[in-house]
């Protein structure tokens, strides 16, 4: 049972995105689109699976062929858009920071051994 509410998901999902570009309200060249097309048509064809018949064969092909377009039109978009260049500078602002946040704390260790050192020493 709950594996038909997550293909119905799926497709309101898709017939979702379908009626958001066709109202203007998104564009298919976003990567959004075809990220959740994408996912409506993984879900549509997980509910699909759960009791596979012959019958759904037609759907369970679709919804592959749907998937794939989806993947290829949201990587082609991603890069358009520069998410590339935006995934580098992410990881070297993540990594800097990261790096900041160790030297703070060696930083910081190395002053806990000295004030520890020095009140071993007087006391």
């Amino acid at each position: 049972m709950l594996l038909a509410w997550v293909g119905v998901v799926g497709a309101v999902a898709c017939v979702g995105m379908y009626a958001a570009v066709s109202l203007g309200t998104i564009s298919a060249d976003k990567p959004l689109f075809f990220a959740v097309n994408g996912a409506g048509a993984v879900l549509v064809l997980v509910s699909a699976a759960q009791e596979f018949d012959w019958g759904d064969a037609g759907t369970v092909g679709q919804e592959v062929v749907w998937a794939g377009i989806s993947l290829t039109g949201a990587t082609r978009a991603w890069i358009r858009e520069g998410g590339p260049a935006k995934f580098a500078a992410w990881r070297r602002r993540a990594s800097w920071s990261l790096a900041m946040r160790l030297c703070a704390a060696a930083s910081e260790f190395s002053r806990l051994r000295r004030v520890s050192g020095w009140l071993r020493d007087r006391g």
